[in-house]
């Protein structure tokens, strides 16, 4: 459903935003989930789904942690 106000605006933002948070990707990694359906719709999350600007500079700079996470847990010595 899409939010009628800025702040529901911001507020759905804020929860797709938490979703790339390290404790997700973490639990996922750990429970040996398969990451497939969540990689496929990353790109989507960012030119569709959030709605600010400053959202999808945070999306940005938390998919970089992400990669990085990824790459620690893929190449751990």
């Amino acid at each position: 459903m899409y939010p009628k106000t800025k702040e529901g605006l911001l507020v759905k933002d804020a929860d797709k935003l938490a979703w790339l948070g390290k404790g997700r990707w973490t639990s996922c990694i750990k429970n040996k989930q398969k990451l497939d359906s969540l990689v496929e719709l990353l790109p989507k999350l960012r030119q569709e789904i959030l709605y600010f600007d400053e959202s999808r500079k945070i999306y940005d700079r938390d998919i970089a942690n992400l990669v990085r996470l990824l790459y620690s847990e893929i190449f751990k010595s």
